[in-house]
């Protein structure tokens, strides 16, 4: 699946991984953030990304179980109260705007996210620990 503002492409391809996602050719027509879950095969592309908000969301909990990091549950509260930030701005502005307000709001998104995703991969779990979600 690829979205845009006011698009979204569903692609079928016998298989699942760096292959099909390049057949379908989106993500080397991309021109800005490819924002997505910790699949490897994404990374496989070039340029920009950042992890989805509600695949970390989802993910915490397993990283906590495995690990029992304080921090997890503190980066779970930000990210909550962040969506509802988000989620009132989207509201009161409109999503296109170039109004500053909405700008800091996707500016800081991507920079969590990013910022996230390296302290993750610090401390990710070994491939198969008890209680892995997958991440």
């Amino acid at each position: 699946t690829a979205t845009a503002p006011g698009y979204t492409l569903y692609g079928l391809h016998p298989r699942r991984g760096q292959e099909g996602i390049a057949d379908l050719g989106v993500m080397d027509q991309r021109k800005g953030v490819a924002v997505h879950d910790f699949w490897k095969p994404y990374y496989r592309f070039p340029d920009r990304h950042a992890l989805c908000n509600a695949h970390l969301l989802r993910d915490l909990p397993g990283l906590y179980e495995v690990t029992g990091e304080p921090w997890i549950a503190k980066l779970q509260s930000l990210l909550a109260d962040m969506l509802a930030a988000t989620n009132q701005a989207r509201a009161a502005i409109n999503p296109t705007s170039t109004q500053p307000g909405w700008q800091a709001i996707r500016r800081t998104m991507t920079c969590w996210s990013t910022k996230v995703a390296s302290a993750i991969r610090i401390r990710r779990p070994p491939v198969g620990a008890a209680g892995s979600s997958g991440i």
